[in-house]
């Protein structure tokens, strides 16, 4: 039994020490140590039409999905600034097509048209990072000289089980984890300034291959086979959330640091429009729960 309180999060593990929640769920990450949490949309997309050539969601299940990205976004950040450890393992791009929520008519009468106007979406909006995934598959990965200290533990122990789905394009990644060949960004580590939080994405591994699950249907079990991955699984992330925290301890701000007399004019202006895009975002908040209200009603 682990001291560390683990959650999943769009996967799930054979073991009694890693608790399940649901990727619609509005569960809060902050009573958590560590969360997996793996960003798969597939529920959202079935029963789609399609609209050049993705998924097109209706304007309800495009409101669930945007909402159910939006929160994981903040629990991520929070956690993270909150000194928790999260890792996310990247699965495929899944990329669909939104309801914006913005109409056009053309024509008058019986002959007016509506137009829906739709926008693009995935499931890596759910991570509160700009990444600029490309859909590349691979298996011959190495540690960068960022990833080597933290991850050599657990990249020895799930090398041969980790895939990579996506390649990371944006400049600003910071990546742990490159393709042998290239050094193209496949892994990525973002420590938190604040806090010793620590937000990691990993290659994906397969979590439920044919040897793990018996039976048919609801009656489905896990195997041993199950049991013993799961049981590795926690082993390798307690110890890697260990290494994260002895690896990036914070040093406290002194208290002299708070006094006026010692903060800089754009320290300043940068808190007075963090002030105004707090109040914007309580606005826009109260005008979403009216308008859920609305339709409650």
């Amino acid at each position: 039994m682990t001291s560390r309180q683990i959650l999943t999060v769009g996967l799930e593990l054979a073991s009694p020490d890693a608790q399940l929640a649901s990727l619609r769920s509005n569960t809060s990450l902050l009573d958590w140590d560590i969360v997996l949490f793996k960003p798969d949309i597939h529920e959202f997309m079935q029963y789609s039409e399609y609209f050049q050539g993705k998924p097109r969601l209706t304007d309800r299940t495009s409101f669930e999905l945007k909402e159910c990205c939006e929160h994981w976004r903040r629990e991520i950040k929070q956690a993270v600034e909150a000194g928790k450890t999260v890792i996310v393992f990247l699965p495929n791009l899944q990329e669909v097509f939104v309801d914006s929520g913005q109409r056009s008519y053309s024509g008058t009468g019986r002959n007016q048209k509506t137009t829906v106007h739709v926008g693009e979406y995935s499931n890596y909006m759910a991570i509160p990072t700009g990444l600029s995934p490309v859909t590349a598959t691979g298996n011959s990965m190495k540690l960068s000289a960022r990833g080597a200290e933290v991850l050599a533990s657990y990249w020895s122990e799930f090398e041969s089980a980790s895939q990579y789905k996506v390649i990371l394009t944006d400049p600003k990644v910071l990546p742990c984890l490159v393709t042998r060949s290239g050094d193209k960004p496949v892994g990525a580590i973002y420590r938190s300034k604040s806090s010793a939080g620590t937000l990691l994405l990993l290659p994906d591994i397969e979590f439920y291959p044919a040897n793990f699950l018996k039976g048919k249907g609801e009656n489905q079990t896990w195997t041993s086979a199950a049991g013993q991955f799961a049981a590795r699984m926690v082993s390798a992330v307690v110890a890697l959330d260990l290494a994260l925290r002895t690896g990036g301890e914070v040093t406290a701000e002194p208290s002299w640091a708070a006094e006026p007399g010692f903060e800089f004019s754009s320290e300043k202006i940068l808190r007075v429009q963090l002030l105004d895009a707090e109040r914007k975002v309580e606005e826009v908040q109260k005008y979403k729960e009216k308008l859920a209200e609305e339709l409650r009603s």
